[in-house]
């Protein structure tokens, strides 16, 4: 993955593809590394903007999780990389699905992540455009809390997370 470390990602993107087409005659259909494989490929193609082929990389990466490993932060990751790229699709409604099934898989076996902060962030965002304030406000105090135990004072997703929570209580309670 040397090449996606340099940001070199059409490079990435061919020598994956190409050890796809070497190694999956070779591997069972559901085999941990073709789930892994599929979804370095849709980190790939999601930071080149093509979030069409990466949502299907991601969803066919999820099957493979689901399947083997059905509560297991692999899973977890897998669901809150595609729930990003359908909320930047503008589909709140299946993100929220995306990223509650994340949660809870997370709460069983990561609760304090920056995966989980994650998730509850946008669980938070997901129910503010809902206007659904009181639980928007608890899943961004939640994310707070993650967030100030995996990162250090100050960090800006702390500050991003406690901006949007102040907003939050402005409009429920008009403070």
């Amino acid at each position: 993955m040397c090449y996606f470390t340099k940001n070199m990602l059409r490079e990435a993107i061919t020598t994956i593809e190409e050890s796809v087409t070497l190694t999956l005659p070779f591997l069972p259909k559901l085999h941990p590394s073709v789930a892994t494989t599929f979804y370095n490929l849709g980190v790939c193609y999601e930071k080149t903007g093509d979030m069409h082929r990466a949502m299907e990389l991601y969803r066919e990466s999820l099957s493979i999780r689901e399947y083997i490993l059905p509560v297991h932060v692999e899973t977890a990751s897998v669901l809150n990389r595609l729930a990003h790229c359908v909320f930047q699709q503008g589909e709140v409604t299946e993100c929220f699905q995306l990223f509650l099934k994340s949660h809870r898989i997370l709460a069983q076996v990561s609760p304090v992540s920056e995966a989980m902060a994650e998730a509850c962030y946008y669980l938070g965002v997901c129910y503010m455009k809902r206007s659904r304030l009181r639980e928007a406000e608890e899943a961004l105090k939640e994310a707070v809390r993650i967030y100030k135990t995996v990162y250090p004072a100050g960090h800006p997703y702390i500050t991003r997370v406690e901006e949007l929570l102040h907003h939050v209580r402005q409009r429920t309670y008009g403070y």
